[in-house]
């Protein structure tokens, strides 16, 4: 996807979304097609993407969010699609995804952040219940409540995205075509924070509001309208 920044920059603006990754599905048979193809692609996306938040970043005089806030952006990408990463000793290790009939490794992202290239996200612990919703609704999912820092394994003293206001994953599927049957060939996955959903729905100065907000996963947070801001309480 040419100018990938360029456009996620852009949508991460107006949503006030932190984080989001395009995930290309992978059948069993494509896999080493896909492996040999990320390896030899990667830097071209990222060195442009990097060069897209460095101009930017320039022209804002601004300590917006570049790919160096995000721990592991500079660590080489991992040339096999895997689906578990292990810390220790200072150095990290992947272990390779098993063999399945369908992967959904992670691509381009914004910032990039290249040690979360080809982690695969449709096992049970990432993307799983969320993606067979995806496909059944053929539309847009929010999955419940979560530790974005369980999905991106980066160092919580270093990353924005860890963060005490509950966050969730979106998934939004992409289509091989406009027709109305057209296969599912990708998704895209972004962290977003519930506050979002409160902010400036009323106006400033008013204060003594609490509002509950529920999920269908059980799960049920309390935050506190002060002006046209919510802050989780």
């Amino acid at each position: 996807l040419p100018f990938f920044e360029v456009n996620a920059f852009h949508t991460r603006a107006l949503s006030n979304v932190p984080f989001l990754a395009l995930l290309p599905l992978v059948s069993r048979a494509q896999r080493d097609v896909w492996e040999n193809y990320s390896v030899n692609n990667y830097e071209r996306w990222i060195e442009e993407s990097r060069a897209v938040l460095s101009q930017r970043n320039q022209l804002q005089s601004t300590n917006a969010t570049t790919n160096a806030d995000i721990a592991g952006s500079d660590e080489p990408i991992t040339p096999f699609i895997f689906e578990s990463r292990q810390y220790e000793g200072g150095i990290f290790s992947e272990s390779r995804a098993a063999d399945r009939d369908l992967y959904a490794p992670v691509w381009t992202s914004s910032p990039p952040v290249s040690m979360l290239i080809n982690q695969d996200m449709l096992t049970p612990e990432f993307f799983g219940a969320e993606y067979q919703a995806m496909v059944k609704t053929r539309g847009t999912v929010v999955g419940p409540v979560t530790n974005i820092t369980n999905y991106l394994h980066t160092d919580e003293e270093q990353s924005d995205l860890v963060d005490p206001r509950p966050r969730a994953i979106l998934l939004s599927p992409v289509f091989s075509n406009i027709s109305a049957e057209s296969d599912i060939v990708a998704f895209v996955a972004a962290v977003l924070s519930l506050d979002e959903y409160l902010n400036n729905v009323l106006p400033d100065g008013v204060k003594g509001i609490h509002v509950v907000v529920k999920n269908t996963e059980g799960q049920s947070f309390n935050y506190c309208m002060k002006g046209n801001r919510a802050e989780f309480c």
